[in-house]
This record gives structure tokens, C-alpha cells and sequence, in this order.
């Protein structure tokens, strides 16, 4: 992949954020960490932290198990619970 030369702007915040990530993972240059910081983040970006586990390797972002139920089936088995005890509930009281 060829790199390309361009002129940054940034806040000097940005930039001592920038250069503490160099520093931490003894990187050669401010352009290496800047890539690693966005190969990083767009590697978070693909995650959805509600409703998977991930195993990140080199780079690879892959769903292993679901964690949470979706939220439809979830209301549904509630709906569904009210009306099985309703019903349970008619049944007793009904006279014999």
C-alpha cells in the first residue's frame, strides 16, 4: 500500500494523546501511531459489544457467541409468560 504525504491540523491535546501512544508502544513515529490508533479503532468500530463476544486476532474480528437475545424474542416470551398466567389464573377461578 503506498503512503501518501499530507499536512495535519490538530489540537495540541490530540497531539500529546498522540505522542503518549508512541511513547507506550515504542513506536518509531507520530504517522506509525496515528495508524496503528486507526487500525485500531476501526477494528472497535466492527464490534457491537451488546450482543457478541469477539476473538480479535491480527486484525480478524469474528462473532463467536451471541450474549444477549434479541430484544423482540425477549418482549415476546414476556407477552407470552402474562398470557400463560392469565389463562392459568381464569381456569382456577373459574367455578366448578
Amino acid at each position: 500500500m503506498a503512503k501518501k504525504s499530507s499536512t495535519v491540523y490538530i489540537e495540541e491535546n490530540f497531539w500529546d494523546m498522540i505522542s503518549k501512544f508512541q511513547a507506550e508502544r515504542d513506536l518509531s513515529s507520530r504517522n506509525d501511531a496515528i495508524q496503528v490508533i486507526l487500525s485500531e479503532w476501526n477494528i472497535l468500530k466492527q464490534i457491537d459489544f451488546n450482543n457478541i463476544q469477539v476473538n480479535v486476532t491480527l486484525g480478524d474480528v469474528s462473532q463467536v457467541a451471541k450474549q444477549v437475545k434479541n430484544t423482540e424474542q425477549i418482549e415476546e416470551d414476556e407477552d407470552q409468560r402474562i398470557v400463560r398466567e392469565s389463562l392459568l389464573k381464569m381456569e382456577e377461578e373459574m367455578p366448578d
